[in-house]
């Protein structure tokens, strides 16, 4: 099945004046743990249980190696690995710093190259033009967005993804960037949230 992607692009990338372009891959929802079970189920002799039992034991294993500070292999896959940062108290101290000072971070993976390969090879990507956006540069939608709000008091994210042609990752986007810079501001109620002018 093919991926659906869009291209977008970021105007004045970095104040050079030049255009960042990138990928944006729109993605299913994950399997569940019991589609999972059922899928290898079809192509084991294991029962769902069975596998069930087994990537809960794999989890317990992985979880006492990586609290020792070891990476953790799982074949055919790659692996696992823990990462860790001080606390933010400890930056501006002058003493000694100990392991009290050093907390979890993170955990990383890293794929193995062959299933990297494997999974390369699978791939196939088709643009999704239904959800195309449209680049607006910050000023030139604010100023559309202010002469909707001239003649509407409100204006929402499905009504900025249809009149303004922006799929609603973008359309949320440009939404929070306006209520953080003191723009606009939400009126929320029940579940829908209407945007108006900041008084």
């Amino acid at each position: 099945m093919a991926i659906s992607y869009d291209i977008k692009v970021i105007k004045n990338s970095k104040g050079e004046g030049k255009e960042q372009k990138f990928v944006k891959i729109y993605q299913s929802n994950p399997l569940t743990t019991d589609e999972i079970c059922k899928k290898i189920e079809q192509s084991t002799s294991l029962t769902s249980s069975d596998i069930l039992a087994t990537l809960l034991a794999l989890r317990n294993v992985a979880k006492t190696e990586l609290a020792k500070g070891n990476r953790f292999y799982i074949p055919g896959f790659g692996w696992l690995k823990i990462s860790a940062k001080l606390r933010k108290k400890a930056l501006t101290k002058t003493r000694k710093l100990t392991g009290k000072d050093v907390v979890f971070k993170q955990i990383s993976f890293q794929a193995e190259k062959t299933f990297k390969r494997e999974v390369a090879a699978k791939t196939n990507f088709v643009r999704n033009k239904k959800i195309a956006s449209t680049d607006y540069e910050q000023d030139e939608l604010w100023q559309k967005i202010t002469e909707y709000l001239q003649e509407n008091s409100v204006i929402t994210c499905n009504i900025l993804q249809t009149k303004f042609n922006l799929s609603r990752y973008f359309a949320m986007k440009w939404l929070e960037k306006f209520v953080s810079s003191n723009k606009l501001e939400v009126i929320s109620l029940k579940r829908n949230k209407f945007y108006k002018l900041k008084e």
